[in-house]
């Protein structure tokens, strides 16, 4: 794992990172994309990810484009079905990672407002 995060750090944008993280969030604590309170500080996330949080702040007001919204501590994933294809694009293991097939299957029962 900590090659594939390594290879995410070289390859991804802060916007994919920070999205992937949030992925993962979600799919671990069998969070709601519809709206979940992150589990940890914004500056605990930020060194994890490898960045200043001056930098992870600015990165969460431009996931918006993406369909993710942070207010606060509550995120909402708007998108998943954007989110994957913004996230999982630009990673080599994706046919192999636990969170984007757990996030497949959450698609597939979601409704389509939730999932398109």
């Amino acid at each position: 794992m900590a090659e594939v995060e390594a290879e995410h750090q070289a390859t991804m944008s802060a916007a994919q990172l920070v999205a992937c993280f949030l992925q993962r969030v979600c799919v671990i604590y069998d969070f709601n994309p519809a709206g979940f309170e992150l589990p940890y500080s914004k500056t605990l996330i930020a060194s994890r990810l490898g960045m200043e949080l001056e930098t992870f702040s600015l990165t969460l007001s431009k996931l918006k484009e993406h369909g993710i919204t942070v207010e606060g501590s509550k995120v909402i994933i708007g998108n998943l079905l954007a989110i994957e294809n913004f996230v999982c694009s630009a990673c080599s293991i994706v046919e192999d990672c636990p969170t984007h097939n757990d996030l497949k299957k959450n698609i597939q029962k979601r409704p389509p407002a939730c999932a398109s």
